[in-house]
């Protein structure tokens, strides 16, 4: 069950990711074309989810709860701090 729900979290992050390094140089939200510091913590963020994916990818195949735990945190960490950082160009 750990297994298949790592792997769905992956997913999800993958496709965030995705949206935030492909939506750069394109509309995003409420924005016509991202300013170059969004568009700076837009890329930097999407890197920083991949990474998390990765790491979820892994402890889905490894089996180990607390590298499980790390991902989730980590993920939710970064969305936390962008969506926070987020503000400041609005």
């Amino acid at each position: 069950m750990l297994m298949i729900l790592m792997l769905l979290y992956a997913v999800i992050l993958a496709a965030i990711a995705w949206y935030l390094l492909s939506h750069q140089t394109k509309p995003f939200l409420t924005f016509t074309q991202p300013s170059t510091p969004l568009a700076q913590a837009m890329g930097l963020t999407g890197y920083s989810l991949i990474v998390a994916a990765v790491l979820s990818l892994v402890s889905a195949f490894v089996n180990i709860v607390n590298l499980a735990l790390v991902a989730l945190v980590l993920g939710a960490a970064i969305m936390g701090l962008f969506a926070l950082s987020f503000t400041r160009y609005l």
